[in-house]
């Protein structure tokens, strides 16, 4: 099941959205329309969905990395970016970097209206 991704190349301070195609302990594969190069450094928070972890409220992971490969222009437009995961954050301390200041400075990308594949 693809999840968001909410992430932040370590050399901006602009978020970016993205969806992953694939999540393992050593790494991720997400499309993105963000700008994204090889060697850049991303801080992400992964979003489970209530659904998928049975909670009451979605679960997040946080987790940082480095971009290995950039597949450009993937059949829907985005990039498709391999990002070698170096930590991950299991804590109840991930979700706070949702708050002012840090990944998400809202959650409004919770709201329901959004639809699957929008990223």
């Amino acid at each position: 099941m693809a999840v968001t991704l909410r992430l932040r190349v370590s050399e901006t301070r602009e978020f970016d959205l993205a969806q992953t195609h694939n999540v393992s302990a050593q790494g991720i594969f997400f499309s993105t329309r963000a700008q994204i190069e090889p060697g850049q450094h991303v801080d992400a928070v992964l979003v489970f969905p209530k659904e998928l972890t049975s909670m009451t409220e979605p679960a997040f992971v946080g987790c940082q990395g480095t971009v290995l490969r950039v597949d450009e222009a993937l059949s829907s437009g985005k990039r498709g970016v391999a990002m070698e995961v170096t930590s991950y954050d299991f804590s109840s301390s991930a979700g706070t970097l949702l708050e002012g200041g840090g990944l998400w400075p809202d959650k409004s990308f919770l709201a329901p209206k959004q639809k699957a594949g929008q990223y």
